[in-house]
């Protein structure tokens, strides 16, 4: 093979996997999209129990802040009872205590929300509510603090945290 024929060989290559990912990709858009993924899967069961679903069935009470006129409309104006999570995405500790609150916060079938504030993102909602470290979650009820956890926690004390807020003490 001469010098000339490895450069086109290798854009030969780019080409056609270009146009693999290109070809292919709008039909796995339109399957997820469809929710065929959702109910049935091709994976052996020790695959099986690595794995989550694709979708779920039921939706979900939680949503993410932007900015404050963000949290102003969706949290201190907010009907409900919501619980903001204060994380960073490279912190650990946020990471094991985020599905944990998810879960528990979706029990409650919308009684309560969950928002989740990035603060590397909104770096002057943390500092306005005495966030010292992450992370924390504090409870709005009508606009007002009513609970807080700093830390990761057991699930009994989330659960604790979350009856709380959803009570009208």
């Amino acid at each position: 093979m001469n010098r000339l024929q490895k450069p086109l060989n290798a854009s030969l290559r780019l080409v056609r996997s270009l146009f693999t990912q290109l070809h292919y990709a709008p039909l796995s858009c339109r399957l997820l999209a469809s929710g065929r993924f959702c109910r049935t899967s091709v994976t052996s069961g020790a695959q099986q129990r690595f794995m989550r679903p694709l979708c779920t069935d039921r939706p979900t009470s939680s949503f993410s802040i932007q900015d404050y006129e963000d949290f102003k409309e969706r949290v201190l104006n907010s009907d409900r009872p919501v619980a903001v999570q204060f994380h960073a995405d490279w912190c650990g500790p946020c990471k094991l205590l985020g599905p944990r609150l998810e879960s528990i916060v979706d029990n409650t079938e919308g009684d309560v929300l969950l928002a989740r504030l990035n603060v590397d993102d909104c770096a002057d909602l943390a500092m306005e509510y005495g966030v010292q470290s992450i992370p924390t979650v504090l409870g709005f009820r009508d606009g007002e603090i009513v609970e807080k956890i700093v830390g990761v926690v057991d699930d009994e004390t989330i659960r604790n945290f979350v009856d709380k807020l959803s009570s009208d003490e």
